[in-house]
């Protein structure tokens, strides 16, 4: 008896490896464990499934390229715009502080002198009496101040010699002397233009000179315009 149930234990073992060695063959799901397939023989030789991969034609890479070209090209023509925005307007804000600065001080001058001694006909420059500084009413050569554009260099100058002592006299026989003997003091470059002109409005004593600046830097221009009354008074004697 007991080697009758020896023999029928030895039976079902061999059933139950026999299913297990199908299943692993076949690559069936067991619970949460997946067994592999083993690849099918035929005539001792494994054989394996092709994987066919569709590859992209002549045509299609051109079109890609073609996108990827114009699509570079229209960001660098924006890049290009942005960078020369961004010149264009810093190149501006400098022009805009230079030539601000420069009406500044002109006003500053015109305002804080004594007297506007003359303005040229043509508006080229004006002289002003700064300060009488011996207290003796009448015009020294080093009490004057002469403001003008040189057209050779666009360079707007101030010509002032506070040692000399010379009685002034006329302002051409003044411009000269102090064009040729003064230290002149420049202001600003790149002034193209200068202009002055000396106002008494009707029924005032009081003096405004107009000016009209214009600089002009890497093809850019600005113009300031101002009027200036002199707040000092001219001393007597």
């Amino acid at each position: 008896a007991s080697s009758r149930i020896r023999s029928r234990i030895m039976s079902i073992s061999d059933g139950v490896s026999s299913s297990i060695e199908r299943v692993i063959g076949s690559g069936i799901t067991v619970g949460a464990v997946v067994f592999a397939t083993r690849p099918r023989r035929s005539n001792g030789v494994a054989r394996t499934k092709a994987c066919r991969r569709r590859a992209l034609t002549l045509a299609e890479i051109l079109i890609a390229l073609t996108i990827t070209t114009v699509v570079g090209l229209a960001t660098v023509s924006m890049l290009s715009a942005a960078s020369y925005g961004s010149t264009s307007q810093l190149g501006m804000r400098k022009l805009l502080v230079v030539n601000r600065t420069t009406a500044a001080r002109v006003s500053h001058a015109i305002r804080t002198s004594v007297e506007v001694v003359d303005v040229d006909p043509g508006g080229l420059y004006v002289v002003l009496w700064v300060d009488d500084t011996n207290d003796g009413g009448t015009k020294q050569y080093g009490e004057l101040q002469l403001i003008e554009r040189n057209t050779s260099t666009n360079e707007l100058l101030s010509y002032r010699d506070t040692s000399n002592t010379t009685d002034y006299t006329d302002t051409p026989t003044f411009r000269t002397f102090a064009l040729a003997n003064f230290t002149s003091e420049r202001w600003a470059t790149g002034i193209t233009a200068a202009t002055f002109a000396k106002v008494t409005p009707a029924g005032s004593e009081a003096v405004l000179v107009n000016y009209r600046i214009t600089a002009t830097r890497d093809g850019l221009s600005d113009t300031a315009v101002g009027a200036v009354a002199v707040r000092n008074t001219t001393p007597t004697p």
